[in-house]
Order: structure tokens, then sequence, then C-alpha cells
């Protein structure tokens, strides 16, 4: 396990993952690369939380790709965390406020895939999680989702009909069916979803989800 900053892992992460999927967006990259910069030579954080909140931030960048995604809006979550509390907290060093960071930002609801979150802080942790990126857009990340019974939503059809035949196949494959799979199609297809819901339900699929939780 090599040495490293935790702080500064995740940002290079993050400027490595906006780099291999949105090349286009130079400024945020540059941005993440003044980011390291204040940190490794002042411990300065300011600049970094500055990206965040408004029109045209950091949160309105397009979606990364496949699991690249989750990955990054993982790492934002901390990055975010650790700023905002960094020096607000008398006699605790960086690496516990960090832990606490990834602690917390690994339980929270918005980030609800559990294994992967610590999966995604041990890599952290161990300065290696770079090199590993690609990784968990495979077979690690197929095997972290299949066990906790969630769908990777990248590989669901793109048309209305076909995702409730999907939503049936995976609730065969692999029960349960998960709220964040239905989440995802009404974000895609908000016209459909009582459509999808309700199909669901009569073919025994859906037990366990309310439509409120589909729609808030």
């Amino acid at each position: 396990m090599k040495q490293t900053d935790v702080y500064t892992e995740a940002l290079i992460c993050l400027r490595s993952i906006l780099q291999a999927d949105h090349p286009e967006f130079k400024n945020w990259i540059d941005w993440l690369e003044r980011d390291i910069q204040d940190w490794n030579q002042r411990r300065e954080v300011a600049h970094h939380l500055r990206a965040y909140g408004g029109m045209g931030s950091f949160n309105d960048l397009p979606s990364m790709r496949g699991n690249h995604d989750y990955i990054f809006d993982f790492l934002k979550s901390v990055c975010y965390a650790f700023g905002h509390l960094y020096g607000k907290r008398e006699g605790i060093s960086p690496e516990v406020l960090m832990a606490e960071c990834l602690h917390d930002v690994g339980q929270a609801a918005y980030h609800p895939h559990k294994a992967l979150n610590q999966a995604i802080a041990q890599h952290l942790m161990q300065g290696d999680l770079q090199e590993n990126l690609d990784s968990f857009n495979g077979d690690c990340l197929g095997r972290s989702v299949q066990q906790s019974g969630i769908v990777l939503l990248q590989d669901l059809p793109s048309n209305g009909f076909n995702c409730v035949q999907s939503i049936l196949w995976y609730r065969q494959e692999n029960p349960p069916l998960v709220l964040a799979v239905l989440q995802h199609f009404h974000k895609c297809f908000p016209f459909l979803i009582g459509s999808i819901y309700f199909f669901c339900h009569s073919q025994c699929c859906a037990d366990d989800v309310m439509l409120a939780d589909i729609v808030r």
C-alpha cells in the first residue's frame, strides 16, 4: 500500500475521470489541477468549494461514462464534505477528517450502493483508486452490483416497452427489484412510469415499492 494524501487522491481521480470522459471541459480539468496544487502547497480548500453551486457549476456537468458517473458523484460528495469541514474543527487531523467524510458519505441515502461505496473508499485510502477506476466499470463493479441486487442501469434497454421486460428479467435473475431502477426509469420515461409500475405489480415484481418513493 503506497502512502498517499487521500484528499489529493480524490481530486486526482475526479480530474482523471473528467479527462477520460469529457476532455472538452478543459476549464474544469484545469480547475481541479489548481485545487490539487492549492492543497499540496498551502492546505487550501476555498478554491475547490467555489466549484459548487450556481448555474454552470461543477454540479451541472453532464454524466460521466458508465459507472464512472457514480464514482464521480461519490468523490464530489467526499471532497465537498471535507472542504466544508476542514479548518472548522479543532484538534482533528486531515486524515481523520477525511476518514469521517468517507464514512458519512458512504452511509448517505443519495449514494445507495453500500458495497460499492466501501470498495471506492478502500481503494481511495490505499492510494490506488486511480489505477482501479476502470475495474469498477467492469467485473469488479458487476460483482458488487449483483451481490447487492442492484441493476447496471446503463445495460438496460432504451425504450419503455423493453424496460418493462427488463424489470421482469432482472427480478427473476437478481431479486429483489431495487427502487433505484424504477427511479431511473422515472427520470428517463416520466410519462411511462405509471404503466411500468402497475404492470410490475400485476406481475408480482414490485410488492415492496411504493409509487410515491419512485417519483420523489
